[in-house]
């Protein structure tokens, strides 16, 4: 997988757009775009805040999974 399709579906998953995603990494929303063209690349720092967001998101949404399991199989044996 390329650097610009990771940028690209890291925002994706983050449900954000360009320019919320700018807000929540503390760059301008013209950087964003530019990543997602590859005319510029994140710096280490900033890319690896974009690694954490995802990971949260994606950790956020498996405990909400686990959880309505979990839940479905106690109304099961109720």
């Amino acid at each position: 997988m390329n650097d610009i399709k990771l940028l690209k579906d890291s925002r994706n998953i983050l449900e954000l757009t360009q320019s919320k995603l700018a807000a929540r990494l503390k760059v301008a929303r013209i950087t964003v775009a530019q990543w997602e063209t590859g005319t510029r690349s994140p710096a280490p720092e900033v890319f690896k805040k974009l690694l954490e967001l995802v990971l949260q998101r994606v950790i956020s949404n498996q405990d909400r999974k686990d959880l309505i399991a979990e839940t479905v199989k106690n109304l099961k044996k109720e």
